[in-house]
């Protein structure tokens, strides 16, 4: 071997391709990272085994290096597909079964090089090169032309994944993606070149080279531009694994950018980009009115009710330098569980008020158990003596006469045992209707017990009180139940303040007057000293 520039280049390249793979492999958990530092390192072993063929002296030697570098560039091509179907967001693996038949390539290359003593269609022959003492030129056959042709298809597909993903990105990741391209620019042009004119360059064979020099493109980027650091999380872990859905409109309301999440809230795919959102957004009338009116405020959407799906739709209009309103950005947000909480909540607070309004009316009927008398439907003695003193301090209060009337029935007890307790049930239940429809709003008829009642008149003069009694007296004559004759009523009657300043005391009064009347032969009506 001996040592030419030819050499020296390549084994420059060889040092330069293995630095940016080191330097790449501490990115390689990022997206791509992996499959690009495997590309540089291809690429450095392909360029060792290019120097090496420059250096050696025999043909043999020379046919030898030069087999293994189809193993490199059919490797470094494969690891540059593989790099740019990852940066494309597509699911595929280094040792996937899916993706195997991608490293038939190299496989092939080798063993077609290898195997060219036997078919010739590689090489036909060699010749010595017009440049350089040791330098040799291939004579090829058809199948080197097939195998730049494949080479070429892989760097062709991963260039047009590139660009495709550089057309429909973000700003950034745009101007980090040219970097790329550019770099895979280099290796294209290198490679035509020595495949058409081997000679040229003094004989060097500038394709690992020109790997080398997309590789300084690449740690520039890495370094400079911080493509891995910037990029994956920006855009690719950010923008395409958020969980909140992002949907990017321009001035005409046409649709430039989404995320996969936003797909799913809206039963769509990435084909709706350039879409108008009138389209995509029909199904809910509501969130497309407040996209065509930009307003900067949240919507609650209810995507389906069978099963519960609900969003809330965040809408930020985007200004540009200019301070003009040039499109606007919605970002969607799963909130069902939050909705099905909150209805769940309501449906429990709904049965909770029904419930309490139960309750309610439950305590309602038991107090009203509790102080009116079951058989007359009248107030009984228990709210009479809850009530009495509170309409006295009134009275007081105002200065105004209250009126107590107290009476019972004539020999009630021989109407029960001429004609029975029921009938004589009866008689009390009319003598209450009579004492009801007599009371005007505000006065209180009470069954004080057994036969015995009480009306309770706030706002009455003695006088008043007396002709009221001699009324109910008079009109129960009239009353009759069944075969039972007409009854007859005993009344006393007292008046506050003249006859006492409380309850008791003039219930006191009323009563004695009652007595009176008793004594003096019933059906009558007695009041207190004047």
């Amino acid at each position: 071997m001996i040592l030419t520039s030819a050499s020296v280049m390549l084994m420059a390249t060889a040092t330069i391709s293995g630095a940016v793979s080191v330097l790449l492999w501490h990115r390689r958990k990022l997206v791509g990272g992996t499959a690009l530092s495997l590309l540089m390192m291809a690429v450095a072993g392909w360029a060792i085994v290019a120097a090496l063929e420059a250096a050696s002296i025999g043909l043999e030697a020379k046919i030898l290096w030069s087999q293994f570098e189809y193993l490199g560039s059919g490797t470094a091509t494969t690891f540059y597909l593989f790099f740019a179907l990852q940066r494309a967001g597509i699911d595929v693996r280094l040792g996937s079964k899916r993706t195997i038949a991608l490293w038939l390539l190299p496989i092939a290359n080798l063993t077609v090089a290898l195997t060219n003593r036997w078919h010739h269609l590689l090489w036909t022959g060699f010749v010595p090169s017009s440049v350089g003492v040791n330098q040799v030129t291939y004579l090829h056959g058809p199948a080197f032309y097939a195998i730049i042709a494949a080479l070429y298809i892989y760097i062709l597909l991963g260039s047009v994944v590139l660009v495709r993903g550089t057309l429909h990105a973000g700003l950034i990741r745009q101007r980090q993606n040219w970097v790329v391209l550019i770099a895979g620019v280099v290796p294209w042009a290198g490679g035509l070149l020595y495949a058409f004119n081997p000679d040229w360059l003094a004989g060097i064979n500038i394709a690992p080279m020109s790997f080398s020099v997309s590789g300084l493109v690449f740690a520039v980027g890495l370094i400079g531009m911080r493509y891995f650091d910037i990029a994956p999380v920006a855009r690719d872990l950010l923008f395409e694994e958020m969980d909140d859905g992002v949907l990017v409109l321009n001035g005409a309301h046409q649709i430039i950018d989404v995320n996969p999440a936003a797909c799913r809230f809206l039963n769509t795919d990435s084909s709706c980009i350039g879409a108008s959102v009138n389209t995509i957004l029909s199904p809910w009338p509501g969130l497309l009115e407040r996209c065509r009116q930009s307003d900067s405020e949240h919507y609650e959407v209810v995507i389906s009710e069978e099963p519960l799906r609900v969003i809330d739709a965040r809408l930020t209009p985007i200004v540009g330098s200019d301070l003009i309103e040039s499109g606007l950005i919605v970002v969607l947000r799963a909130i069902t569980a939050r909705v099905h909480a909150q209805r769940k909540l309501q449906e429990a607070y709904d049965q909770l008020q029904e419930k309490v309004s139960e309750i309610s009316q439950l305590q309602e009927s038991v107090r009203a158990q509790a102080i009116h008398d079951s058989l007359t439907g009248l107030f009984n003695r228990r709210y009479l003596e809850e009530t009495l003193p509170r309409e006295m301090a009134s009275s007081r209060r105002r200065n105004a006469p209250l009126s107590v009337v107290l009476l019972d029935v004539d020999y009630f007890k021989t109407v029960n045992d001429a004609y029975g307790h029921q009938a004589g049930d009866r008689t009390l239940q009319a003598l209450a209707a009579l004492l009801d429809e007599s009371t005007r709003e505000g006065d209180i008829a009470c069954r004080y017990g057994g036969d015995e009642f009480v009306l309770v008149l706030p706002d009455t003069p003695l006088v008043d009180a007396i002709n009221k009694a001699e009324s109910l007296r008079l009109g129960c004559r009239s009353l009759g139940v069944d075969d039972c004759p007409g009854i007859t009523i005993s009344l006393g009657v007292a008046c506050s303040p003249d006859h006492g300043q409380t309850g008791g005391a003039i219930l006191l009064v009323a009563d004695r007057a009652l007595y009176r009347a008793k004594e003096n032969g019933r059906d009558q009506v007695h009041s207190g000293p004047n």
